[in-house]
């Protein structure tokens, strides 16, 4: 729900999200094969004021409170004829029987002769046709739960405990930590399976196949039964170009708990790649009767079109057309197997239509073709989507180049991706590397596939590598503003040397002086090391552009008010029209504190001016798009609104302000929370 929606009166909102894990900072594991599935039901909820107090898939109850008792209200998600509704209480049960309907609210209470005390406990029931819908003691008692004492971050000290924080580490996608308590795990005990798997993996996602191939087969020889191990190790093989290990591998992982159907899916494709359609379709086959669906279904469609037989081939494509899948190999298939150019055509839209980002669907799509030897298909379904207005980045060119079927139509897609527009060019799959290092190594001069190469191995947390890339592309064209400006961030984040980022930052301006996100890292990076005049001036250039950013409006802000120039901000504020995620209020407090700064500096000389500054300070414009929260941080200025009214002798209006900042808890583990728990207790020691 954005802001904008919200009010400043209504005070707190509910937003209701689900999924199988706890919370929305929960992760949890989902391996090759795996799927999660779940139910849940949505039911619409009016009319009962606030909220609810208790609910079942049938029913909501929300108890209000009134003066002549307690009332309940009920609200069924369907109609349920002659309900009986019961409340019982230490004096007695008293029923009801209605006529629930989903379109309106039914209460029971002091109008049906029932009198339930405010507070009071009562057992509430729902039933109907013998059936009880309903059933729970009023008021709904949630159990207390405190959190755990917060502690210093500790290293772990066995390998349980290294293992288990890598895995933490790990699901909340930092990886360099995982990689650091996985590694330590292995330390503490160099035979850990799950440790050695978990550091493959990700070796795996980083591209480093070679790394991952050698710790799996190692894990795999010391502990057979393993299948993870088995499987993957047989994916490593399959990266690497090892068709008959990844299929060796393969083939045993099938008879090993947990891996069977996916190890199934990597035998068709290394039989794909050995040339054996026909055995690798029997192999998706298997995989699809293990469960593996509806990817294996797709693969031995393909396997099928490989061997030559092209009625199964196509009869599998349209009956998931016809199911309505929107997965792309299908109409790969229909493309290819079309009789006419008109159907040809048909399908290439209706495919694109399907591709969401086109570049990323796509370039998935005929990567996994080539990946089963399909080269030819590749290129045919590429020029046929081009014939329908795609337009190839360069990644995808360069894959291109290595499907290519002669020198000469290599080169003319290796000349068209260097001539491809760079922007929103990054590379993200792992078979993309061979494909740029390949564009590399056969367009040595060419500063685009070393730029693409630096992002790929960027993605993988292969900065070190990827920095070697960015500096070569722009050492060939100083022009490019994206390889300087990944040289900064990597300076910055990884190597933590400011004065090289620094650098790096204003070649990349120099290269691109009309991109404010350049402008805007920069003036993050002076802010940060403390100079935030310097930020103000790179920031400077954008102040009257028509269409400033609303993130550059924000560092711009937070410059002016770290130099001092309050003033500017107000001003600068004051013309903007800016909006944000939802519940980032940053812009509203630097606008609330330059306001706040200003009067202070007033204070002694014209109160009333001041006090025109620290009203202004407790305002929410619209332009800024954020809107008062139901605890806001406005003790400090309340605090300084009080002493100008009493400076102007408007004493009443003073103790009235200081009432307000004094009954105005913070919100714990918000920012300013410290600030307004000091300025509420002054506030509430001057009353």
């Amino acid at each position: 729900m954005n802001q904008r929606a919200l009010t400043d009166e209504d005070g707190p909102y509910i937003e209701v999200q689900s999924g199988p894990l706890p919370t929305q900072s929960d992760y949890a594991w989902l391996h090759p094969g795996q799927t999660v599935a779940w139910e849940e039901q949505w039911t619409p909820v009016f009319g009962l004021g606030e909220g609810f107090e208790y609910a079942t898939p049938d029913l909501v109850v929300e108890r209000v409170s009134a003066a002549a008792g307690d009332r309940f209200l009920f609200l069924p998600a369907r109609a349920l004829p002659e309900a009986v509704v019961t409340l019982r209480t230490g004096e007695g049960a008293r029923s009801a029987t209605a006529d629930l309907s989903p379109e309106a609210v039914f209460a029971l209470g002091a109008e049906a002769g029932i009198v339930v005390p405010p507070g009071a406990e009562v057992e509430v029931e729902v039933g109907w046709r013998d059936e009880t819908l309903l059933s729970y003691r009023s008021p709904f008692r949630v159990p207390s739960e405190e959190p755990p004492p917060l502690r210093e971050p500790e290293e772990p000290a066995t390998a349980a405990a290294a293992f288990a924080a890598g895995e933490r580490a790990d699901k909340a996608l930092d990886r360099a930590a995982a990689r650091r308590l996985y590694e330590r795990a292995l330390a503490f005990a160099p035979d850990h399976p799950e440790a050695a798997v978990a550091l493959s993996v990700l070796d795996l996602k980083a591209a480093r196949f070679e790394a991952a191939s050698a710790r799996l087969a190692a894990v795999a020889a010391a502990n057979p039964e393993h299948g993870r191990a088995r499987f993957l190790h047989g994916a490593a093989r399959f990266h690497l170009g090892d068709s008959r290990g990844a299929l060796d591998s393969a083939i045993l992982a099938t008879r090993l708990a947990g891996v069977e159907a996916v190890a199934w899916r990597l035998a068709g494709r290394a039989r794909m790649r050995l040339g054996q359609p026909d055995a690798a379709a029997r192999a998706f086959d298997r995989a699809e009767t293990a469960g593996d669906r509806p990817e294996s279904g797709e693969l031995g469609a393909l396997a099928r079109y490989a061997a030559g037989d092209l009625a199964a081939a196509g009869a599998r494509a349209e009956e998931r057309i016809a199911a309505g899948s929107i997965r792309l190999t299908p109409w790969a298939l229909r493309f290819a197997l079309a009789e006419s150019p008109t159907d040809r055509s048909a399908a290439a839209r209706s495919l694109l239509a399907l591709a969401g980002e086109p570049e990323f669907a796509v370039t998935e799509l005929l990567a996994g073709l080539s990946s089963l030897g399909l080269d030819p298909l590749a290129l045919e379904l590429l020029a046929g989507l081009r014939d329908e207005g795609f337009t190839p980045g360069p990644t995808l060119l360069f894959h291109a180049a290595t499907w290519a079927d002669s020198p000469a139509a290599r080169d003319r897609f290796l000349d068209e991706g260097l001539r491809a527009p760079l922007e929103y060019a990054f590379p993200s799959r792992p078979e993309s590397l061979p494909a740029l290092r390949a564009a590399v190594d056969r367009r040595p001069a060419a500063a685009a596939p070393r730029l693409l190469l630096g992002h790929l191995l960027g993605g993988f947390g292969r900065y070190e590598e990827a920095a070697a890339s960015w500096q070569a592309a722009a050492e060939l064209d100083p022009g490019l503003s994206t390889a300087h400006r990944s040289l900064a961030l990597f300076h910055w984040k990884i190597e933590a040397r400011p004065a090289a980022a620094e650098r790096r930052f204003r070649q990349a301006l120099a290269a691109r002086p009309d991109d404010q996100t350049l402008a805007r890292d920069l003036a993050r990076l002076l802010l940060e090391t403390g100079r935030p005049a310097a930020a103000a001036e790179a920031l400077a250039p954008f102040r009257s552009v028509p269409r400033r950013r609303h993130d550059v409006t924000l560092e711009l802000a937070r410059a002016l008010n770290a130099a001092g120039r309050y003033a500017e901000t107000v001003a600068m504020l004051d013309a903007a029209a800016v909006n944000f995620r939802e519940g980032d209020a940053t812009i509203w407090r630097l606008f609330s504190a330059a306001h706040l700064e200003l009067g202070r500096a007033l204070r002694e000389d014209d109160a009333a001016a001041a006090l025109g500054h620290f009203e202004a300070a407790l305002t929410y414009p619209e332009n800024l798009g954020v809107g008062r929260s139901h605890r806001a941080p406005e003790a400090r200025a309340e605090w300084f609104r009080a002493e100008a009214l009493r400076a102007l002798g408007r004493h009443e209006e003073a103790d009235a302000a200081l009432a307000a900042c004094a009954g105005n808890p913070p919100l714990a583990g918000t920012p300013f929370a410290d600030e307004q728990a000091l300025y509420r207790t002054r506030c509430d020691a001057a009353r």
